[in-house]
């Protein structure tokens, strides 16, 4: 997220050190508001292709590819 967009424009007002620091608060909140609207829109069981879309990209033979770590 943007911080100090107007950095390099000389007619705008300078920034104050109390605008840095809420700066950061601000986007926090921003994000949150992003996820709280974008995860309920994210279908509980994939249902279209680009759920699949990199199935085959990996073309390396499997006996190549190093063994999946044990579980922690």
């Amino acid at each position: 997220m943007v911080t100090d967009y107007d950095c390099w424009k000389a007619d705008e007002a300078h920034v104050t050190v109390e605008m840095i620091i809420a700066q950061p608060a601000q986007n926090a909140e921003r994000a949150k508001a992003i996820i709280a609207r974008a995860l309920p829109q994210i279908p509980a069981e994939p249902g279209c292709s680009c759920h699949r879309a990199l199935r085959n990209a990996v073309m390396t033979d499997k006996k190549f590819c190093p063994p999946k770590p044990a579980p922690n």
